[in-house]
């Protein structure tokens, strides 16, 4: 991949990430946090492009802030306010 196409791809994923995530600043982490469809279609986006999945967290909605999920994620039920933050390289 070349470098304009790379500088196009990384401006694309950020453009989604600003759009569909929102800020974890708040919580002390720099990530957006994307609702589950929303991260479903980041990940497959990523994959499309061969970019590596370095991470994902899960981020619970406890009512009246977000928490940091340490749990295996395939293996936990998300709520619809629950968000999760996507690392990739």
């Amino acid at each position: 991949m070349g470098d304009r196409s790379h500088v196009k791809l990384y401006s694309e994923l950020l453009a989604f990430l600003e759009e569909h995530g929102c800020s974890l600043m708040e919580y002390g982490s720099a990530e957006r946090g994307l609702g589950m469809d929303d991260a479903r279609a980041f990940t497959e986006l990523l994959r499309a492009n061969s970019v590596p999945l370095l991470g994902i967290e899960l981020w619970r909605d406890t009512g009246n802030r977000l928490e940091l999920d340490v749990s295996e994620i395939n293996r936990v039920k998300t709520g619809p306010a629950d968000v999760f933050a996507v690392q990739f390289s």
